[in-house]
């Protein structure tokens, strides 16, 4: 096997050589990427990483962005993998920041090209009223997908553990944190997700969530045994704010454990879904939420509702909730559950 390396070494290289010779840029960088390759596959790090960021040069001054998110990544690999966590950390945001940005423009492309098909259909002025709701609704899904606080507290928390010398801890999670990011932009363009999918993406999101509160949060999510994972669809990104609002609004005040449960239930006509928190309760959230200045719109209350009826619009009772406040006997809120049907 080495030797089959040490051949593909000697032969990428004399391909670099003619063509620098023969000026063909393009054909250059594109072989020092696969040298790259090489040198990662035997362990030569160090060797790898200075081509990756010759390759970062040319990429940035033919404006090819969209090359530069997987270099960025590999060049914290290869840095990661001598022991260099800081600076691969750093590439990693780099990656983060340049994926951030392509994602903008392939948004931008995408909100162009549903303005392009809105005005086609003037015509029909009811068609007109219905695709001039969804455009506004999928404009808000791509400009909203995930709560910003969200993000920003998930990275101090990773900085966090990169600094108290828990690398290990650190690069798991900055796995699943890509995963999740990487989870709700395909699921952001979809009519609608398996049950699996929708599980995966709430199950790496608490698990993100369990990182700021530790041992005083636990979760668990049930999947009825009959009903099947990969067959029902629910409509996608519909229950993480559901799920980010018992978190933020009402496991946060709440002091010791904090218990969040969902259960996916079949019910006559399609599929009945539940997101139980033991938090301070509604009432008591709102009251915390209106002394503090500055605090964040939920992403539920202010997308939500407007989602749930543009769904209901084209198939009426398609989606409906409803939240059940609970109390002990002192009529002391013991927490909330919505429901979804």
């Amino acid at each position: 096997m080495q030797n089959a390396y040490d051949e593909a070494t000697r032969y990428t290289m004399l391909a670099i050589d003619v063509a620098t010779q023969h000026k063909l840029e393009r054909y250059q960088y594109n072989c020092m990427g696969l040298l790259s390759d090489i040198y990662e596959a035997t362990a030569k790090y160090n060797d790898a990483i200075p081509l990756l960021q010759q390759c970062i040069t040319y990429f940035e001054s033919t404006g090819e962005k969209n090359q530069l998110p997987n270099i960025y990544g590999r060049i914290g690999t290869c840095l990661a993998a001598t022991g260099n966590w800081q600076t691969a950390y750093q590439y990693q945001m780099k990656k983060e920041a340049m994926q951030k940005e392509i994602t903008e423009i392939e948004k931008q492309e995408s909100i162009n090209e549903l303005l392009v098909k809105f005005e086609a259909e003037k015509k029909d002025a009811e068609l007109q009223r219905t695709r001039l709701l969804q455009v506004q609704s999928e404009l808000k899904a791509l400009k909203a997908q995930m709560n910003p606080h969200f993000i920003y507290n998930v990275m101090n928390s990773i900085e966090g553990l990169i600094y108290t010398g828990k690398t290990n801890e650190a690069a798991d999670y900055l796995g699943k944190f890509s995963t999740l990011m990487r989870r709700v932009l395909e699921m952001s363009g979809r009519q609608a997700v398996t049950v699996r999918e929708e599980y995966e993406l709430l199950n790496n999101y608490l698990l993100l969530e369990q990182l700021r509160f530790g041992n005083d949060m636990q979760f668990t999510i049930t999947v009825d045994d009959t009903i099947d994972e990969d067959e029902d669809l629910l409509p996608p990104l519909l229950l993480q704010p559901f799920v980010e609002n018992a978190v933020k609004h009402g496991l946060l005040h709440r002091a010791g454990t904090k218990q969040l449960t969902i259960n996916f239930i079949p019910v006559a006509g399609g599929l009945q879904v539940t997101i139980a928190d033991n938090g301070v309760g509604r009432k008591a959230s709102a009251e915390i939420n209106a002394g503090m200045q500055g605090k964040p719109q939920s992403f539920a209350t202010s997308s939500v509702n407007d989602r749930v009826a543009l769904l209901n619009s084209n198939s009426p009772g398609q989606v409906s909730y409803y939240f059940t406040d609970h109390t002990n006997a002192a009529g002391e809120a013991t927490g909330t559950t919505v429901t979804l049907l």
